[in-house]
């Protein structure tokens, strides 16, 4: 499943907002293999072993379910009360890659210059000053494209550039 572009800035929004979405994003990014539920207590370990040294309060059992919350109302999962010895959990939708999740979720202003060091690729000049929405598109299984654009891009830029990327071929 790919990922709408609501979807995209909503996770962005919540891990914007959010120390312990960052966290468990961060693990997200990292996963090898999928899986078709996270029970809260299980997320709520991933955020704790994950969060940031700089982080202002650690994740809380709360956070991690206003978390669980925020991806069934942008429809990656559903939100699952625990009852009858079931626990509270997010089953994902099929499809869902949660490295794609992970990977959306991470490309924050703080976080931009790392992202753009791994792919091996300079930051622009005073990108961490300049705010902006870094974005990665797997073209290819063994390819990803980074692109760093303007937070508030006109849609007559993202047109320029769509055709530019257009001129690209060498066919």
């Amino acid at each position: 499943m790919t990922l709408t572009s609501e979807q995209q800035s909503g996770i962005y929004d919540l891990a914007d907002k959010s120390s312990t979405a960052r966290a468990i994003f961060r693990n997200f990014r990292e996963r090898e293999r999928d899986r078709s539920q996270h029970t809260a207590e299980r997320l709520l370990q991933i955020a704790l072993e994950n969060v940031a040294e700089d982080a202002e309060n650690p994740p809380t059992y709360k956070d991690v379910i206003e978390f669980i919350k925020d991806l069934d109302r942008l429809e990656l999962g559903f939100y699952r009360v625990g009852r009858k010895g079931c626990k509270t959990r997010v089953e994902w939708i099929e499809g869902v890659v949660l490295r794609d999740v992970g990977q959306a979720g991470l490309l924050l202003h703080e976080d931009i210059d790392q992202e753009m060091a791994k792919a091996g690729l300079e930051p622009p000049s005073g990108s961490s000053s300049k705010p902006g929405i870094g974005h990665t598109y797997r073209l290819r299984p063994d390819f990803e494209a980074h692109l760093y654009v303007p937070d508030d891009i006109t849609p007559v830029e993202a047109r320029r550039l769509s055709a530019w990327a257009g001129s690209l071929s060498m066919e």
